[in-house]
C-alpha cells in the first residue's frame, strides 16, 4: 500500500510537469460605470511571483483572495487544476482602458497572461439643482450635493457640501466615496474637525436628521458645464447599513467677458493694493525696495506679478520676492500676497516713478476694475552734494583712533607723486584731444601716433605697494565708520588698478569685471585670482544691497 500511494503521488507530480504552463487573466465585469467595483483575477498552474499591468485611472481595492480551484478541459476531458489570485478595484474616470498582462515569475522563467479591455461609462445618477424632490422624501435616507453658487465666472471659487437627509438617527457612516467633479480643478478641503452630530428639521412635514460632510472649496480651470457626480456611503443604524447614493449636480463656469486690460494679474474676486518704497533718497547705485501688496478675497493664490513702469535710469534687479499670508475660507483665498521688487538706480538726481496699475474682475459687478498707486519721487540731489562724485578720493570725518594713519596717507610722498603724475597725463591728453575744427573726426590709424603714444601710456601704468597699502588703509577708516558702501567703490578701484598694473593697460580702458576677467585668463591658478574674484563679489553684494559685507581686507595683500 505504501508504494502505491508513492506511486500515486509520482504520477500526479509528474502530471503537474507535464503540463503546458497555463497563465490567464480573468476580469468581471468589463462594461461598468464610474466607481462601480470589479474584480481581476489570474489562473494559473505555476506558482510564483504575480505582477498586474494596472492603467493610470484603476484604483486597487482593498479586498483580496487566493487558493486552488479544478476545472475541465472540454478538449481533452482532463481535470486541470489552477492556482487563482483574486483583486478587487473601481476606475476615476471614464474611458476605455485595458488592464493586463499579468506575469509570474516562477523558477527563474516569466509567464504571460492576456490582457482584457474595460469600458468605463459615466455613472447614471438624477441630476439636482440641489432642491430636496417629491422622491426623495419618500425614501427612508437620501443625499444632496450642496453648492454656494449655479453659475460662475473663470477663477472663481464654488462651495461644494454633501449633505445627507435620514428619517432615523444615524448612528454612523462608512465606506464614503466622495463627489468628484469633472476635468481639472484646484480643491481645498474646508470640513471642521471633530465628531458629526445630525440635527432635526422638518421638509414639508415630514421629519428628518440631517448633517453635513465633505465641504471644499473648488476653483475650475475649464470653462462651460461643469458636473459633479454623485457621493456613496453606508449609512448606520446601530449594527444595520443602509446604502446611499447622492443625486449629482451642474455647475456652469463662464469665460471673462471682453478683452483683459494689460494690467489684468488673473484675479477674480475683490481686491486692493498698496505700495511702498523703503527710501525716498537715492543715489546712484542704490538698489531700492519696492512693496507692493495686493489684499483681497478669491483666487488670490493664482494671481501673477504686477508690472512695473519703470522710468528711465531704474532697472529691476532680479524676480521680485514673493509672501504670501492668506487662508481659504467660504468666499476663496482671502489675506494678501506682497511682491518685493529690488530696483537699481543707474543715475542721479531727481527721479519720478510712474504710478504703477493693477486690474482685477469683479464678478459682481461683472467688469474689470483698475488700481492705481500713487506716483513716487525720489530725491537725489541732497545725497550727491554729499557723496564722492570722483570716485578716485573719499573724504569722511576720520575716527580719533585712525588719526595717525589718515594722516600718514596724506603725508605720504608717493601719494603726491601719482597725483603730479595724473595731473601731467590728463593735460597732456588734453592738449592732444583738443578740437582742430568743425571737420567730424577721422578714425585713427593703426600706425598713428596717438595710439603710439596712448600705449605707451598704458605699459607706463604702475599700481606700487604703497600706493595699495595706503588704499587699504582709507577702505579701514571707511568700515570703522560702518560705510560700506564706500569701502564697497573704493575696493572696486583698488581691485581694477591692481588687474590693469598686471595687465598692462589703464584701469579706465575696461569695467572692472572685465579687468577680474582678463586677469582670470592669464593668470587661473594664482592664489591672488581667487582673492581678486572673492573681494570683487562681496563689493557687489553691498553695492546692489544683497547683504553681507566686506571681509578679509586685513589678508588681502594683492
Amino acid at each position: 500500500m505504501r508504494y502505491s500511494v508513492l506511486f500515486l503521488l509520482t504520477c500526479i507530480a509528474g502530471g503537474f510537469l507535464a503540463q503546458k504552463p497555463i497563465v490567464r487573466l480573468v476580469v468581471e465585469p468589463t462594461q461598468i460605470e464610474k466607481g462601480q467595483p470589479i474584480q481581476i483575477t489570474v489562473k494559473a498552474n505555476v506558482q510564483g511571483q504575480i505582477k498586474i499591468d494596472y492603467p493610470s485611472a484603476f484604483i486597487e481595492g482593498y479586498s483580496m483572495a487566493n487558493g486552488m480551484e479544478q476545472e475541465t478541459d472540454y478538449n481533452t476531458g482532463k481535470i486541470i487544476t489552477l492556482f487563482y489570485y483574486a483583486v478587487d478595484g473601481t476606475f476615476k474616470k471614464e474611458g476605455t482602458f485595458t488592464i493586463g498582462p499579468a506575469y509570474i515569475n516562477s523558477g527563474g522563467k516569466v509567464y504571460k497572461s492576456n490582457s482584457v479591455s474595460v469600458t468605463v461609462k459615466r455613472e447614471i445618477a438624477d441630476v439636482s439643482s440641489g432642491e430636496v424632490t417629491a422622491k426623495q422624501l419618500r425614501q427612508l435616507a437620501f443625499g444632496v450635493i450642496e453648492k454656494s453658487k449655479t453659475k460662475i465666472y473663470e477663477g472663481e471659487p464654488i462651495l461644494l457640501n454633501a449633505k445627507i437627509y435620514s428619517r432615523f438617527y444615524p448612528s454612523s457612516f462608512d465606506d464614503y466615496q466622495s463627489y468628484s467633479p469633472d476635468g481639472t480643478l484646484e480643491k481645498h478641503n474646508l470640513s471642521p474637525g471633530g465628531k458629526i452630530a445630525a440635527e432635526e428639521t422638518r421638509i414639508k412635514g415630514i421629519a428628518f436628521y440631517t448633517f453635513e460632510y465633505d465641504r471644499n472649496l473648488i476653483f475650475p480651470t475649464n470653462t462651460g458645464k461643469l458636473r459633479i457626480d454623485p457621493f456613496k456611503l453606508i449609512l448606520r443604524r446601530d449594527f444595520d447599513g443602509l446604502p446611499i447614493v447622492s443625486t449629482a449636480c451642474e455647475v456652469e463656469v463662464m469665460p471673462l467677458p471682453g478683452k483683459a486690460p494689460k494690467s489684468f494679474i488673473g484675479m477674480v474676486g475683490k481686491l486692493e493694493m498698496k505700495q511702498e518704497f523703503d527710501k525716498n533718497e537715492v543715489k546712484k547705485g542704490d538698489v531700492v525696495h519696492c512693496l507692493i501688496t495686493l489684499s483681497g478675497t478669491g483666487n488670490l493664490q493664482n494671481i501673477v506679478a504686477p508690472k512695473l513702469n519703470l522710468p528711465a535710469g531704474m532697472t529691476i534687479y532680479g524676480d521680485p520676492k514673493v509672501s504670501e499670508d492668506f487662508t481659504y475660507s467660504a468666499s476663496g483665498a482671502e489675506g494678501k500676497v506682497t511682491f518685493d521688487f529690488s530696483i537699481k538706480v543707474n543715475t542721479s538726481g531727481t527721479i519720478h516713478f510712474p504710478a504703477t496699475e493693477v486690474s482685477y474682475f469683479d464678478p459682481k459687478t461683472a467688469k474689470y476694475v483698475k488700481l492705481t498707486a500713487e506716483n513716487q519721487v525720489f530725491d537725489g540731489e541732497e545725497i550727491q552734494a554729499k557723496s564722492n562724485t570722483s570716485g578716485t578720493t573719499v573724504t569722511r570725518e576720520a575716527n580719533p583712533n585712525q588719526k595717525e594713519t589718515s594722516e600718514s596717507v596724506w603725508k605720504s610722498p608717493v601719494l603726491w607723486v601719482s597725483l603730479g603724475s595724473v595731473l601731467v597725463l590728463a593735460l597732456g591728453v588734453g592738449f592732444f584731444a583738443r578740437p582742430r575744427g568743425v571737420q567730424p573726426r577721422a578714425p585713427l590709424a593703426k600706425n598713428s601716433p596717438i595710439l603710439a603714444e596712448r600705449k605707451e601710456q598704458a605699459e607706463k601704468f604702475t599700481y606700487s605697494e604703497t600706493e595699495r597699502k595706503a588704499d587699504i588703509s582709507s577702505i579701514e577708516i571707511l568700515l570703522s565708520q560702518n560705510d560700506q558702501h564706500g569701502a564697497a567703490t573704493l575696493l572696486e578701484q583698488v581691485i581694477a588698478k591692481t588687474c590693469a598694473s598686471e595687465l598692462g593697460c589703464c584701469p579706465n580702458d575696461f569695467s572692472v569685471q572685465k579687468l577680474v576677467e582678463k586677469y582670470s585668463e592669464r593668470y587661473p591658478n594664482e592664489l591672488r585670482t581667487e582673492q581678486l574674484k572673492t573681494m570683487l563679489a562681496q563689493c557687489q553684494e553691498v553695492r546692489y544691497g544683497l547683504g553681507g559685507g566686506l571681509n578679509g581686507i586685513q589678508k588681502f595683500t594683492l
